[in-house]
C-alpha cells in the first residue's frame, strides 16, 4: 500500500514531464503453436498453430512504456495508412502518446508499415519472418518533406529530453540526424542501429547492447572469453571524439555498465527466468529516461532500468512496461 501511494506521487511529480520520442516503427506479431513431428516432405518441423497476437514495437513500444509511467509523451515517426499502420495509430491513441506529429503515408510497394512476426513453438522461437519497406525509400520520404517541417515545429515546446529510438529503417539517417542536432535544444538520449553507420555526436547518453557497442567501435572483440574491460579505453576515446556524454551498455544477465570520461561502472542485473527478451531493451531505455528525469542522478536510473527491463523478459511478446511491474519497481 505504501509502495502503491508511493508510485503515484512519482506519478504526479513527472505528469507534466514531456520528452519526445524520434524514430522507426514496427508491429510485432507473435504466432504460437507447437510442434511434434518432423514433415514427410523435407527435414522441417510441422508447426500447428495455435494462435497469434500483436503488438507495436520499436520506437512506439519506447512511447507507450514513457506513457504509462506517467510521462506526456510525443512520438514523431512514419508508417503506412494500412491496416497495421492503422493498428499502431489507434494504439498510440488508446495510450495517450501524441501522434501530432507522426505521418501515415499511402502504402505502395516500397512502402509499407514494418511487421516482424515470429514463429514460437512452446515459449521457444523457430524463427523470425521480416517484411520491411525499403529503407531507401523510406529517408527520401523523410529527408524531402518530412523532418524539416515537423521538427521545426516542435521546436519550441517544453521538452525535458528528446529519446531517438533507431532501427535501421530509414527515418534516422545521415541527414535527418543532422537536423535534429542543428533544431533539438535539449539532450539527446539515443538507442543506436550500428548497421546504419551514424556516430551519433553530441548525445547526453547513447544505449548500446554489448555488441553493438562493439560494432559501433569495429573493435576486435571475443564475446566467448573477453571482458568488456577491455573495450572500455576504445569507448571513452570514441566519447570524446564525438562529444557524446556517456554510453550506457546493456549486457543481458550481466546488467549494464556506464562508461563516460571520468568513469566505469558494473550494475548488476536481477536474476529471473527468462520467458521472452523481445523489448527488453526498449523497457531499459523507457525506464532510464523516466528516472533521469526523476532523480536527475544517471547511477539511480541505471539501477531502476535494470529493475524494469527484468520484469518485462518474464512475459510473452513484445509487452511494454505494465502497471502491475511498474508498482514493484520503486525508485
Amino acid at each position: 500500500m505504501i509502495l502503491s501511494m508511493k508510485l503515484k506521487l512519482i506519478s504526479y511529480k513527472v505528469i507534466n514531464s514531456k520528452v519526445l520520442v524520434i524514430g522507426d516503427i514496427c508491429v510485432d506479431k507473435f504466432v504460437q503453436g507447437s510442434v511434434h513431428r518432423i514433415s514427410p516432405e523435407a527435414p522441417v518441423p510441422v508447426f500447428n498453430f495455435s494462435r497469434e497476437s500483436q503488438y507495436v514495437g520499436c520506437a512506439a513500444n519506447v512511447a507507450i512504456s514513457l506513457s504509462r509511467l506517467g510521462l506526456e509523451v510525443d512520438l514523431i515517426s512514419l508508417f503506412a495508412n494500412d491496416p497495421d499502420g492503422n493498428f499502431v495509430m489507434d494504439k498510440m491513441i488508446s495510450e495517450k502518446v501524441g501522434i501530432e506529429n507522426t505521418i501515415q503515408e499511402n502504402p505502395s510497394d516500397d512502402f509499407f508499415t514494418s511487421i516482424k512476426t515470429r514463429i514460437v513453438s512452446d515459449s521457444h522461437h523457430i524463427c523470425r519472418i521480416d517484411k520491411e519497406p525499403n529503407p531507401k525509400f523510406v529517408k527520401k520520404l523523410i529527408n524531402e518533406n518530412f523532418f524539416l517541417r515537423k521538427l521545426d515545429k516542435i521546436n519550441h515546446k517544453d521538452y525535458e529530453l528528446v529519446i531517438i529510438s533507431d532501427y535501421g529503417k530509414g527515418i534516422i539517417n545521415n541527414e535527418s540526424y543532422k537536423l535534429i542536432n542543428e533544431l533539438i535544444k535539449v539532450p539527446l538520449v539515443v538507442d543506436p542501429k550500428p548497421s546504419n553507420k551514424l556516430v551519433y555526436k553530441n548525445s547526453f547518453i547513447v544505449k548500446p547492447n554489448l555488441r553493438e557497442l562493439v560494432e559501433l567501435l569495429d573493435f576486435d572483440y571475443n564475446f566467448e572469453f573477453d571482458n568488456i574491460s577491455r573495450v572500455v579505453y576504445c569507448t571513452k576515446n570514441y566519447i570524446k571524439k564525438n562529444n557524446i556524454k556517456n554510453i550506457i551498455v546493456t549486457d543481458g544477465s550481466n546488467g549494464s555498465y556506464l562508461i563516460n570520461e571520468e568513469q566505469f561502472i558494473h550494475y548488476p542485473a536481477q536474476k529471473v527466468e527468462v520467458y521472452d527478451v523481445s523489448g527488453a531493451g526498449d523497457s531499459f531505455l523507457s525506464a532510464l529516461v523516466f528516472g533521469y528525469i526523476f532523480k536527475k542522478n544517471l547511477s539511480q536510473s541505471i539501477e531502476f532500468a535494470n529493475k524494469a527491463a527484468s520484469t518485462t523478459i518474464i512475459h510473452s511478446g513484445t509487452t511494454p512496461l505494465q502497471q502491475e511491474d511498474i508498482e514493484k519497481l520503486g525508485i
